[in-house]
């Protein structure tokens, strides 16, 4: 009887999940609260935040609802997936990706997966920061992703729209400057250090943005930075080696990835294919798990501090025949890895993270005594505990210094 009585439950919700186009919800999705916060600066943003507001996921049906998150170590989950803007010109709601569309739930990471079951009439709440000035009077939409006990149907849920208020509120000195010192603003002109011109200068991508990472001011008033630049790159009969000059020009020191292992334990930088499967692109980074489990994964990068005003050079060994490694990883399991070319390739592409001198990264990598085999080593999956990016994974605060290299010049 009970068999049955569950049965009849999930059938019920499935035709509510099904019912959605007709307007129709087994849950309502709305903002229960707002309320000023102290200026805040989102680092890999460059925007500041003073506006907190709360949302709520209610089960308003007659049956339990499966609600997908984000793990908060606490035994709540953040579901959030997606923070939609309503374009004007289309008169749409745009997500904010290339392809204007959610990730297939069957590719999005397993991160995102986590299960918090509401049963009728509970709900969850979370909570998103904005900037009453940037984001002044604009609409926004939250996306979250829920499902029925016992089945594989999932189905996106919306927020109802939200719009942020108006302040002409400034931030306080100090927080002018720690924000001057961190801004990402537009890109700056480079001057080339040698006549190899080919070789690029900086070019840092937050997260999906492309950006000039800038830290510090300069006396004279010009703002300086982060600079990555591939130096060389010497090919040999059974090797490549490159070297990458990362210069630190700021006042703030910073941590940038080294020292990268593979999937299956080799040490040395991730390799793949890019444009054409011309571009042959280098990483020493961190890289979200796929949404596959993998027999044995033991990525991980070493993060080590480069002081203010100081440089360094990383030399990386590529052996022939090349390959592509894992990461970065495959849309596929089944995908296996190809060999390269070395021939075809004309270009070559050097990332290398970087990540802020911060309060909760430096206690990530302080010796514990709940983690006596800690070896300074990390997989971008590490939740950081305090500071400014708490409650954040590792892998959201990189940031990557990217240098092409013309291979053939």
């Amino acid at each position: 009887m009970t068999h049955i009585c569950n049965l009849t439950t999930i059938f019920i919700l499935l035709l509510l999940l099904g019912a959605s186009s007709a307007g129709q919800s087994p849950v309502r999705f709305w903002a229960t609260n707002a309320e000023e916060q102290p200026p805040q600066l989102i680092w890999h943003m460059a925007i500041y935040v003073d506006w907190k507001v709360t949302f709520t996921i209610e089960n308003t049906s007659a049956s339990d609802v499966i609600v997908y998150g984000w793990d908060q170590k606490d035994g709540t989950i953040d579901p959030v997936l997606y923070l939609l803007r309503f374009n004007k010109k289309t008169n749409s709601w745009d997500y904010p990706n290339s392809s204007n569309a959610p990730t297939p739930w069957e590719k999005e990471s397993s991160i995102m997966k986590h299960e918090k079951l509401l049963k009728p009439g509970e709900s969850l709440t979370f909570s998103r920061a904005f900037s009453r000035v940037s984001d002044c009077g604009r609409s926004v939409i939250v996306t979250a992703q829920i499902g029925a006990p016992k089945s594989k149907k999932t189905r996106e849920i919306r927020s109802e729209e939200y719009v942020v208020p108006c302040s002409d509120k400034k931030p306080s000195t100090e927080d002018v400057a720690i924000f001057d010192a961190w801004s990402a603003s537009s890109r700056r002109n480079v001057v080339p250090r040698s006549t190899s011109e080919y070789c690029s200068h900086l070019t840092v991508s937050m997260l999906a943005e492309k950006n000039t990472l800038r830290l510090s001011p300069r006396d004279d008033g010009e703002v300086t930075g982060v600079d990555g630049l591939i130096r060389d790159l010497h090919k040999y009969s059974d090797r490549w080696e490159i070297e990458f000059e990362i210069q630190n020009d700021s006042k703030l020191p910073l941590f940038f990835a080294t020292e990268p292992t593979r999937s299956n334990g080799e040490n040395g930088p991730y390799i793949g294919l890019g444009e054409a499967d011309k571009t042959l692109e280098v990483g020493i980074r961190f890289f979200d798990r796929p949404n596959y489990f993998l027999s044995r994964d033991e990525t991980n990068v070493k993060l080590k501090k480069l002081e203010p005003k100081t440089g360094l050079i990383e030399k990386y060994v590529l052996p022939l025949p090349l390959r592509e490694t894992l990461p970065p990883y495959k849309e596929r399991v089944t995908e296996i890895p190809r060999l390269i070319d070395a021939n075809k390739i004309e270009t070559l592409k050097l990332s290398v993270a970087v990540v802020p001198d911060d309060e909760g990264i430096r206690d990530l990598l302080a010796p514990k005594a709940s983690k006596p085999y800690f070896d300074g080593y990390f997989d971008g999956g590490e939740i950081i505990e305090k500071g400014l990016f708490k409650g954040k994974m590792l892998l959201e605060t990189q940031s990557l210094l990217s240098s092409t290299y013309k291979v053939n010049q």
